[in-house]
């Protein structure tokens, strides 16, 4: 049960670090297709908690036996691709194109320009 909820929790928390990570992008950098935000936000929410256990598994790996080297290395890599495209990719995606639905008006206005009335002639 109690590994049930660390596994359910680390999942919903991949998916929602995604979905905010695009909703950061889609405010720091307004001019990029709402796809390439989703893909940068899903890869780096996917990829952040799994090195934890990249570095946990390359730190205490048995390398005397390569077979077995190997077969944890593909599984590692296997449920990162897996978190990344079942678990990331969708609220990133979601989010994505729901903001940027104008991917040409930035949504932070800068008025140091000046005070933004308009000049007269």
């Amino acid at each position: 049960m109690d590994l049930t909820l660390i596994f359910g929790g680390t999942l919903a928390t991949a998916a929602l670090l995604s979905a905010g990570l695009a909703l950061g992008l889609s405010l720091l950098a307004p001019r990029w297709r709402a796809g390439r935000r989703a893909i940068l936000a899903a890869a780096v929410a996917a990829l952040l908690p799994m090195s934890l256990a990249f570095g946990g598994f390359l730190l205490d790996a048995d390398i005397d036996d390569p077979q077995d080297y190997a077969l944890g290395l593909l599984a590692l890599i296997v449920f990162t691709v897996i978190l990344f495209a079942i678990f990331c990719l969708p609220p990133a995606w979601l989010v994505a194109k729901r903001l940027g639905r104008d991917d040409s008006a930035p949504q932070v206005e800068d008025h140091a320009a000046g005070d933004g009335l308009p000049i007269a002639g």
